[in-house]
């Protein structure tokens, strides 16, 4: 950056010698046409970049006027302007004639695209290094900064100046926070617990001996395809990336892909015959409104530069150039905003190369009433066992709801139920079964629920020995663990010491030295028992 502001310092310093320091003039022309520049009326020039144009029109020489430095610098040799990018923001600057006739140049430092990142707003991890997933940022002005809000909950870091990971580190919701080199601010609100599996379509055609990229996320890596795959497609898992390639015409092929946790989701795959000169792969897809990710293409049989034309880049538009030598693009959501739609809608992407042949894939993005923007409500896991007294609770995550819950037990004398953000807390109280139900307060239609188990656990007695001593406290008690409820104790020399119980606590009073066991007996189950062996010393 330095040497640059110093090319065009040196530029500026060569004019000032070369017109006397400003002074002098080559006269003024009335017939000269109007000042102008191929600069046009407002440019975008990145962070670190320059741009050269040409002035025309007007009365020679020219001078220019930059009233932030810190944004934007420019210096004028004869009819050449040059602008240099220092720091993201916007800035205007204004080349003069010899007769102070002016043309302005709105100059924005950093991307005509507003900051964005390619995670979505609401985003669900698992926890661990096998769950780890890594965002792109762009637009805006660079340089990007990502940080997260609590390294208890989530590790977030920037491994490149576009790029971002984020690692689940403990059960919890946090929010991460990205801002560019101009102020621009994003959040991605962070949700850490055991997301659903999902792939970025749930069906596509494709040609023959084409191939394919799904993106998957959610679930717990490492993924791999179900076996049975036809012979008529090959499908594989590379990372987080599902790779079909169409080997023989077929219709409705069904490819499920499966996590570590055995969840599974699936895409139907068609594959047709042709020979276009030009293609697209998926040349058709359809993605639910729920889903924020990006939609990679492949572009097969283009010569030259292509360029891309979408029919509603409100809702779908390609990320990056729209015109260049590249071989595939991505789409994401049009200026990054909402892919929620009132009915099915489809969207066509055009790709036009430089012999001009035309390809075209439509992308239809399914409505899905009520859930969206919020994807398929539910809980995870589904089913909890609780074992007494141990592990008497237990937590399930919520996963895509609207942040305001309700939950109700079946059984409270089993198991209670609280929720806490997006946490449900099960706490088993009994031996016996229950089933949770989790409402989402804005839509009471979206609910879910979790079958609770709890188990007694071991029964026993607890301390196994007592001592009492002569000179010391009269009685002393011991506590049933993991029993029935009702109970029957007996002292085996009452002579010693006697016994009584209430509830789960054993009360036994010395009476003399010696020493008596005591049974205890579980009125529901009379072949459990535990023996307390009690010493009166003297």
């Amino acid at each position: 950056m330095r040497k640059l502001i110093g090319i065009l310092s040196l530029v500026a310093t060569t004019l000032l010698a070369a017109c006397g320091g400003g002074g002098g003039s080559s006269g003024t022309n009335p017939n000269q046409i109007t000042l102008t520049t191929t600069a046009g009326t407002n440019v975008v020039i990145p962070v670190g970049g320059s741009g050269t144009y040409t002035i025309t029109g007007g009365n020679a020489p020219y001078r220019v006027v930059n009233p932030d430095p810190t944004i934007a610098v420019a210096a004028v040799s004869a009819d050449q302007l040059v602008i240099g990018a220092v720091g993201g923001g916007d800035t205007t600057v204004q080349v003069l004639d010899y007769n102070a006739r002016s043309v302005s140049i709105a100059v924005k430092v950093g991307s005509s695209k507003p900051l964005y990142t390619t995670a979505p707003s609401a985003l669900t991890v698992g926890v661990g290094a096998g769950a780890a997933r890594t965002f792109s940022v762009g637009g805006g002005a660079a340089p990007y900064t990502v940080t997260g809000a609590d390294g208890g909950i989530a590790s977030v870091v920037q491994v490149s100046g576009t790029q971002w990971t984020v690692t689940g580190v403990a059960l919890g919701t946090t929010t991460v926070n990205i801002r560019d080199g101009a102020g621009a601010t994003l959040q991605v609100a962070l949700t850490v617990g055991v997301p659903p599996l999902q792939l970025a379509a749930s069906d596509y055609q494709i040609f023959v001996g084409m191939s394919t990229i799904t993106k998957i996320t959610g679930g717990q890596a490492p993924y791999r395809v179900n076996q049975g795959i036809p012979a008529a497609l090959d499908a594989s898992v590379v990372g987080d990336e599902l790779i079909v390639v169409g080997k023989l015409v077929s219709e409705g092929i069904d490819v499920t892909v499966l996590d570590s946790a055995n969840q599974s989701a699936k895409v139907k795959v068609t594959v047709v015959a042709g020979s276009p000169t030009i293609r697209v792969s998926p040349n058709a897809i359809t993605i639910s409104e729920n889903d924020n990710q990006v939609i990679n293409f492949t572009i097969f049989g283009a010569v030259g530069n292509v360029c891309l034309f979408s029919d509603n880049p409100g809702l779908l538009a390609p990320i990056g150039a729209t015109c260049g030598a590249f071989t595939g693009f991505t789409l994401n959501t049009g200026s990054n905003g909402s892919r929620c739609v009132n009915g099915n809608q489809t969207v066509t992407v055009t790709v036009v190369d430089a012999n001009r042949a035309i390809a075209s894939t439509a992308v239809t993005v399914a409505d899905n009433g009520l859930a969206c923007g919020l994807g398929a409500f539910g809980v995870t896991p589904g089913t909890l066992a609780l074992t007494l007294p141990a592990s008497a609770t237990a937590q399930a995550l919520i996963n895509n709801g609207s942040g305001a819950y309700e939950v109700l037990s079946s059984n409270g004398g089993v198991a209670t139920a609280t929720v806490n953000g997006n946490v449900v807390t099960v706490t088993g109280l009994t031996a016996g079964s229950a089933t949770i139900t989790v409402r989402d307060k804005a839509d009471q239609n979206r609910s879910a629920t979790i079958a609770v188990t709890v188990g007694q656990g071991a029964f026993g007695v607890t301390p196994g020995t007592l001592v009492l001593s002569m000179a010391g406290a009269a009685a002393g008690q011991v506590l049933i663990n993991n029993g029935s409820g009702t109970y029957e104790v007996v002292s085996s020399n009452t002579g010693v010491a006697t016994v009584a119980v209430a509830a789960n606590v054993v009360t036994i009073t010395r009476v003399a030295a010696g020493s008596a066991t005591i049974t205890v007996r579980d009125a529901a189950n009379q072949t459990r028992t535990a023996t307390v062996a009690v010493t009166v010393a003297p």
